[in-house]
């Protein structure tokens, strides 16, 4: 893969990544009821209707949409923005490592361990080998 080819895939990726991780941001407004209806549907069962499970599931997702930005600044320019692109690359791979750790140890059903841990893993490692591909300098 060509550097502007890599550069280009990457920027693509982490504006994906950056839509993506905007979109948690419905759920920080979400009704309870509806997002009891969703565990339900996931097959897990009646979400406690308790302030620390509202509080937990609305502040994951507000931080997951806080991170939005920061995958288009370092889009905007790789290059520059380097040390943050190195670093949502690793954020992402541990995230995911430590996210399917979690999945499992808690027992979710395997549709949502397996679409959420992985998929991750597999973007913090594609990130990585795209930026290592990308020239440190406008020089190159």
């Amino acid at each position: 893969m060509t550097t502007a080819a890599a550069e280009r895939v990457l920027q693509i990726v982490f504006r994906f990544e950056g839509v993506f991780l905007g979109l948690a941001i419905v759920a920080v407004f979400l009704p309870f009821e509806s997002m009891a209806e969703i565990h339900r549907l996931l097959g897990m069962g009646d979400l406690p209707d308790r302030p620390i499970v509202d509080y937990l599931a609305r502040s994951l997702s507000l931080f997951y949409a806080a991170q939005a930005p920061l995958y288009f600044i370092a889009a905007s320019d790789l290059r520059r923005f380097r040390p943050l692109a190195l670093y949502l690359c690793w954020f992402h791979l541990a995230l995911g490592v430590l996210v399917l750790i979690v999945d499992l140890r808690e027992g979710l059903p395997p549709m949502w361990t397996w679409s959420e841990g992985p998929p991750t893993i597999a973007v913090g490692l594609v990130t990585l080998w795209l930026l290592a591909r990308v020239p440190r300098s406008a020089g190159g």
